[in-house]
């Protein structure tokens, strides 16, 4: 994916404070070697990073987002790309690490019931 996707959670808002609404964020995604260099050796093709970095708002997943959807429009759709899996304690100054949905769809196929 290129350009932007948005995400959606119940998750904290800059490191504190729960919501009980549920927020959404549009932000750019970036491609593996970009995000490899804010998160040297622990991402992977199997993984998408979004979210803006400073010195732009913050504006990525936070915690309490894990399990949330990440979809992005393709060819004038709506697909999921991502599940929110982890990113910075404090939710700010690194993209957010989505689990890439297309990476696994063979074992979403077999484990379906």
């Amino acid at each position: 994916f290129s350009g932007e996707c948005t995400a959606t959670g119940w998750g904290l808002t800059q490191g504190t404070g729960d919501k009980t609404v549920l927020r959404e964020v549009t932000v750019p995604v970036y491609d593996t070697k970009t995000c490899l260099k804010y998160w040297p050796g622990k991402v992977s093709d199997r993984q998408i990073c979004m979210g803006r970095v400073p010195p732009a708002p913050r504006q990525t997943a936070c915690r309490g987002d894990s399990g949330g959807p990440l979809v992005c429009k393709k060819e004038g759709r709506w697909i999921l790309a991502g599940v929110t899996s982890w990113g910075t304690r404090e939710c700010i100054g690194r993209p957010a690490v989505y689990t890439r949905v297309s990476e696994y769809i063979d074992w979403i196929q077999q484990n379906k019931k």
